[in-house]
């Protein structure tokens, strides 16, 4: 009989670990709690207003992990660190909303609902975006 697969999921907000080299622990102590994926809270530099969900730059890391390589090497360093404990790590992201301020917005303006003058995110209007 097939049975289905249930990852255990183990949260962990960037805000509540901060810098790169602090991450290690986190994996080892979610991988003794008997988890195998790792969700981390949205990693990358959200604009001026602070609200995480919407970035401002999809290729630098928040300010939280103290870092200024690209994102994807951040990402890939903490994805071959919770490897090493057995877990997949998961990433939090937001597809259809991102800061005003971003470059993705900038580029594409005809993908989102313009909200600019509030400075609040903006969401996709784009065919395949759902609300």
């Amino acid at each position: 009989m097939l049975q289905a697969y249930a990852p255990r999921i183990y949260f962990i907000d960037p805000l509540l670990v901060g810098p790169l080299p602090e991450w290690s622990a986190q994996f080892e102590h979610a991988a003794a709690l008997g988890f195998d994926h790792v969700l981390i809270g949205a990693p990358f530099q959200p604009g001026s207003n602070g609200h995480r969900q919407a970035v401002a730059d999809h290729h630098k890391l928040h300010a939280v992990f103290d870092s200024n390589a690209p994102a994807s090497n951040g990402l890939r360093l903490l994805a071959s660190q919770a490897s090493k404990h057995g877990l997949t790590l998961l990433v939090d992201i937001t597809l259809d909303q991102v800061s005003a301020e971003g470059g993705l917005f900038r580029d594409n303006r005809h993908w989102f609902h313009d909200r600019t003058s509030t400075r609040a995110a903006v969401r996709c209007q784009a065919p395949g975006c759902s609300h």
